[in-house]
Parts: structure tokens; C-alpha cells; sequence
């Protein structure tokens, strides 16, 4: 188990709610460059994705160019986020026309075999403090979120495998 750090991109902001969500650590084809694997899921795939209508939450969360620079490899090129309002909307979304147009340029661009893509449903965590609920998002570690949450009085959304 390898830990990466990344800087999220909101592709398609999110609307957190209990559906499914897709999470996917993604590593690059060998036969590309970080550099072209990034623009390309930024200018590529990023935008198609985001257009799928069924999809209510995309990020991608490349990891911090840093690594590569220092000469380290590290253990994935980027995490990628779906979220999807039901399983029939994910159904919809992955079964759809543009999806599988999506799919056939993936191949080209993303190591499906040493990559990893599991499924979490969310679990809403909800502190009141003061009369006032917010909504964050879970990017670092878990732990000091919720410790600042408590502090703050905010909504924390988690998701379990």
C-alpha cells in the first residue's frame, strides 16, 4: 500500500448525496509520458466525461508533478472520482453511447492492470454546531478532517468500500 499526493481538479463538481461512486486510482499507459497522459485526461477525457448526463460529480486529482521531478515512481499517476445520483443513473452512465466512446480511448491512455477501480457509497457524517450544517470534502486524512470538523461544527461526507 503506497500513499500519493495529489492536487484535485473539479472537473464537474460534485453534489454529494448516498449514490454510488466510482474511485479510481489510475496509472498511466508505459507507452506515454506524464506530461501527454495528463493533458490528455485533462483535455480529453476530462470534458467528455463531465458531459455525460447521468454523471452529477467528476474530479481528477493528478499526482503532484514533484514526485516525478525528485526521480521517484510513485504507486499511481492520478485518482479519479464518478458520482453517480442512484445505481440506475450509473447503470445509464456507463452503458451509454458517449461512455463507451470514452472507454476506447481510456485503453490507449490509462494501465488498466496496474491501476485499481472500486466502488464506495457515501455516509454522511453530521455535526450541528451553532445552527449552521456544512458540507466538506474529504481530500486529506481522514482523520484530522474529522478532528477539524468536530472543531468547526461541519458536515463531513465518508464514503466506505
Amino acid at each position: 500500500m503506497g500513499t500519493i499526493i495529489t492536487d484535485e481538479h473539479e472537473i464537474k463538481t460534485p453534489i454529494y448525496n448516498d449514490g454510488p461512486k466510482l474511485v479510481g486510482l489510475i496509472n498511466r499507459h508505459p507507452d506515454i509520458t506524464v506530461e501527454t497522459f495528463r493533458n490528455k485526461w485533462f483535455s480529453d477525457l476530462g470534458p467528455e466525461v463531465s458531459k455525460i448526463e447521468h454523471i452529477i460529480g467528476y474530479t481528477q486529482a493528478p499526482t503532484r508533478s514533484g514526485i516525478y521531478k525528485s526521480g521517484r515512481i510513485p504507486d499511481y499517476d492520478g485518482v479519479a472520482n464518478l458520482w453517480f445520483k442512484s445505481d440506475t443513473s450509473r447503470h445509464k452512465a456507463l452503458t451509454s453511447t458517449a461512455m463507451q466512446t470514452i472507454q476506447k480511448k481510456e485503453v490507449k491512455l490509462i494501465d488498466f492492470a496496474r491501476s485499481k477501480l472500486f466502488w464506495v457509497r457515501p455516509v454522511t457524517i453530521m455535526w450541528r454546531l451553532a445552527g449552521r450544517i456544512d458540507m466538506i470534502k474529504l481530500t486529506e486524512s481522514v482523520t484530522s478532517r474529522i478532528e477539524r470538523a468536530i472543531e468547526e461544527g461541519k458536515t463531513l461526507t465518508a464514503a466506505y468500500v
